[in-house]
């Protein structure tokens, strides 16, 4: 097995991996970030295109092929919000535009098999307000935490776009991070 971490300055300096057993770390990828493993051994990675702008990329890194997916990806004060991924791989869920289409960052859901992406729709929400979120363990929805004055809403959001979104529970503290389990549990 191989471990792959990045690591960045004031800008992503690439992704290096390491034997899951120790040894010497390699650079695989410049200028590259967050990388995420596919069950097929690739990469989803955040990297500077030619533009200077955070965009998703899918990586092999057996191979060194690098495609770029149409998702941009907005930064935060405090970096990027992480990229979750289904667990069975077939879809990402970013933050950020969608080239020649949004202006506004939003959720955005990538297919990284045939590289496409949308725009997750959250009505009657701001994304502006967005602090973090995850995907549900089922990778149906997204589990979202919007500030709200001095509360957080952790809304669901149906990535089909079928259905309302629904307010599962209000906190008084900020959110900086959200997981959810196999049981339906959520870890805030």
């Amino acid at each position: 097995g191989t471990i792959y971490f990045s690591r960045n300055t004031d800008v992503p300096k690439g992704i290096f991996s390491v034997p899951f057993l120790g040894g010497e770390e390699h650079l695989i990828l410049e200028n590259a970030d967050n990388p995420v493993a596919l069950s097929d051994g690739s990469l989803l990675v955040v990297r500077i295109n030619q533009q200077s702008r955070s965009q998703l990329f899918h990586f092999w890194p057996e191979t060194g092929k690098l495609q770029e997916l149409p998702a941009i990806i907005a930064t935060f004060i405090n970096g990027y919000l992480s990229l979750q991924i289904s667990r069975d791989g077939r879809r990402a869920v970013v933050f950020g535009t969608i080239p020649g289409q949004s202006v506004q960052p939003s959720l955005i859901e990538v297919d990284p098999a045939a590289g496409t992406a949308r725009s997750i729709p959250a009505s009657g929400l701001d994304y502006a307000d967005l602090r973090t979120f995850a995907l549900s363990a089922d990778g149906g929805s997204a589990i979202v935490a919007f500030r709200a004055q001095a509360l957080v809403r952790i809304v669901r959001i149906p990535l089909n776009g079928r259905g309302a979104s629904q307010e599962l529970v209000t906190v008084t503290s900020d959110v900086w991070g959200i997981d959810a389990d196999a049981g339906g549990s959520l870890l805030i």
